[in-house]
């Protein structure tokens, strides 16, 4: 009962980050945003599968999607963690899955992101290079490295824009922006402001900008409006509890835990 209270907290704290349970709450709010010209990612939010069965599950929603997105004519890509396809499994069927993921991108003409860390990339740089693939990595530092071992045309660097790694991280992704096309994830919004700010100064190709779902629209706008290309990072399902922990900035969980305490306080209170 405790958990239960904590759970819907927090749901209600957070659900301005996350389009809803379903793929359509996902769609719809892509609609939205590329009626306002702003670009989406869409990612299903499951824990990581424990059989096959589950893995199969996943890449058959993944499939689902692609399908809708094409027959809407959605601008819009689908962002897969490489883990969701059965990279930890016994038998590794991420490949299998990957490839039937990609073969359907190719057939309805939309563009996947295989996200992964250092230990996943091994499994997905055997379909890196396919055709409508992009390796999204969750650090500048392993981008860089894999890039330089595989030389991608397209990549998206998961930044977290902390105070230590801040610097680093735009080096970096200044490095990478003369060599091939970059799609910037950034987790703090003060971080990605900025770059946008000095995407003329010393950035060879353009950028493409990506704030995650919950990011004011308002100022989205004003940065389309002064040329820069913006992404919506839009996550949908019911599995939502590790996205927050591991993709919220440390600030942001920090007022969360304080709303969680003050609600919970209250909540005795009353009681």
């Amino acid at each position: 009962m405790e958990e239960s209270f904590i759970a819907k907290i927090a749901h209600r704290l957070i659900k301005k980050h996350i389009a809803g349970n379903t793929m359509s709450s996902a769609i719809k709010k892509a609609k939205q945003l590329n009626a306002k010209g702003l670009l989406a990612s869409i990612t299903f939010l499951s824990d990581v599968p424990k059989n096959i069965a589950k893995s199969n599950y996943i890449t058959a929603t993944y499939l689902q999607l692609i399908r809708e997105l094409s027959r809407l004519g959605l601008k819009a890509n689908v962002h897969v963690p490489i883990e969701q396809l059965g990279s930890n499994l016994p038998n590794n069927n991420a490949i299998e899955n990957a490839k039937r993921l990609i073969e359907f991108g190719n057939r309805y003409g939309i563009f996947l992101w295989f996200e992964g860390g250092d230990k996943e990339l091994g499994t997905i740089s055997k379909v890196a290079h396919e055709k409508g693939v992009g390796i999204a990595f969750k650090n500048a530092e392993s981008a860089l490295g894999y890039f330089k071992k595989e030389r991608l045309s397209v990549l998206k660097v998961i930044c977290s824009g902390k105070k230590g790694e801040a610097e680093k991280e735009e080096k970096t992704i200044k490095e990478l922006s003369g060599k091939a096309k970059v799609v910037v994830l950034a987790q703090n919004e003060a971080f990605a402001e900025r770059l946008i700010k000095s995407r003329g100064n010393g950035y060879k190709n353009s950028l493409i900008f990506e704030f995650q779902l919950g990011y004011s629209e308002k100022k989205m706008s004003k940065w389309l409006k002064r040329g820069a290309s913006i992404s919506v990072f839009i996550p949908f399902g019911r599995d939502w509890i590790n996205y927050i922990i591991n993709n919220m900035p440390s600030g942001y969980m920090q007022s969360i835990a304080k709303n969680l305490l003050a609600e919970k306080s209250e909540g005795n209170e009353k009681r």
